[in-house]
């Protein structure tokens, strides 16, 4: 899937530490959705991190324009 493999590229899990890094993911995300995938309304992105165990979590809230169908996806990005 291109869009994890963009999140896994774009975003160093060690790098995040801070709301400013945050919110530069939720924005980017952003971006990149509106850019590519005119299928979808986005409604909500949250981006939560543990700066303890060097972890992302993203969950992304949007609706499936054709549908008006609400929908989830959400990923937990993990140094190996």
């Amino acid at each position: 899937n291109k869009f994890i493999t963009f999140l896994f590229q774009a975003f160093n899990v060690f790098d995040v530490n801070d709301n400013i890094t945050l919110s530069q993911i939720r924005d980017e995300i952003a971006v990149h959705l509106a850019n590519h995938e005119p299928r979808i309304t986005i409604l909500n992105i949250e981006v939560d991190n543990s700066v303890e165990t060097y972890q992302v979590f993203v969950r992304i809230t949007y609706m499936i324009k054709t549908n008006n169908k609400t929908e989830e996806f959400s990923i937990l990005l993990d140094r190996v």
